[in-house]
């Protein structure tokens, strides 16, 4: 599901993000958006680590992903790269965010070294 806004929208949770060794330029399996079910949809690239589980292979390919290449980006910007690697989401929410809460990534300049 999407992560909501301050006003409690939902914002879609998918794009692509750059590495500056690998960046498979329109591979399908990025731009997946298909309703498999009224309460599943076979997706692509998602970020938001808010909610989600992992079966054994996919966990296989993610983690041969990141011993070949390392992390670079944050864990939820590189678990949908892995080649063959598939993604669904359910339609309603079972975990989400609360709009408008306290975060220490939210606030300004929260990069900003002390």
């Amino acid at each position: 599901m999407p992560i909501r806004d301050g006003n409690g929208n939902y914002t879609p949770c998918h794009g692509v993000a750059r590495r500056p060794d690998f960046f498979p330029v329109n591979n399908p399996q990025y731009f997946v958006r298909k309703h498999i079910s009224p309460e599943i949809d076979k997706i692509g690239a998602r970020f938001g680590a808010h909610s989600y589980v992992i079966r054994r292979s996919g966990m296989k390919k993610i983690l041969d992903f990141s011993i070949q290449r390392k992390m670079f980006l944050p864990y939820d910007m590189e678990f949908y790269l892995p080649e063959g690697i598939q993604l669904f989401c359910i339609t309603n929410d079972l975990v989400s965010n609360t709009p408008q809460a306290i975060s220490d990534n939210g606030n300004p300049n929260y990069l900003k070294k002390s």
